[in-house]
């Protein structure tokens, strides 16, 4: 899946860009909790969890919901509003882990999910019609 791989290089490189500590490298008490030998010193900004848990998801939703399933989802209108509800709680679920175990802040998990959410609207709705239809490219 291209948008997922690409929203999970954005996500690295935003996280080069901003050095935003994660919450245990600043609270000590943080640090106790979590298991010495399993954390990492890399920066927390955006978070790649909360990217990954929107970003792949929504893909899987675009491609059942408006390709080649799209008339019996079109039918079956609240079985798509109860996916959509279930891919947010999924997601929120993540961000809500994440900062439970003091992986990271909350805005490091709201920025990770807007990363998320933008790079797969971009691949979708930009550039998906112009890698896999031919007649939609320019000569």
């Amino acid at each position: 899946m291209i948008s997922c791989g690409c929203s999970v290089f954005l996500c690295y490189s935003f996280k080069l860009y901003f050095h935003s500590a994660r919450p245990y490298l600043e609270k000590m008490e943080l640090a106790d909790m979590t298991l010495k030998e399993y954390t990492s010193a890399e920066f927390g900004m955006p978070s790649g969890h909360s990217v990954s848990s929107i970003s792949n998801p929504l893909i899987c939703y675009y491609y059942f919901t408006r390709s080649e399933y799209k008339q019996y989802w079109d039918q079956n209108f609240i079985k798509k509003n109860l996916i959509k509800l279930l891919i947010i709680i999924y997601a929120a679920s993540v961000a809500y882990s994440r900062v439970y175990t003091g992986r990271h802040t909350i805005d490091q998990c709201i920025s990770g999910f807007l990363l998320g959410l933008w790079t797969t609207n971009f691949y979708w709705y930009f550039t998906k019609p112009y890698l896999y239809d031919p007649s939609q490219r320019v000569n």
